[in-house]
């Protein structure tokens, strides 16, 4: 799905999608990678479902 897309690291080591390195237009894989981040890192202040890979902020998650 997201094959055309290359991967370059920026200067602190993390990887980020490269438009130049790229085949073709990475909109749609840039903003799913922006959406699926901002779910692991934000926990709700509802005390909704929180999706985390991170083990405490996933124990703090009400259904």
């Amino acid at each position: 799905m997201s094959s055309h897309v290359a991967v370059e690291t920026d200067v602190v080591g993390n990887p980020k999608p490269s438009k130049k390195k790229s085949t073709e237009r990475i909109d749609c894989t840039g903003a799913a990678i922006m959406v699926l981040g901002r779910a692991l890192v934000q926990a709700p202040a509802d005390g909704g479902i929180c999706v985390s890979l991170d083990p405490e902020l996933s124990a703090r998650a009400r259904v």
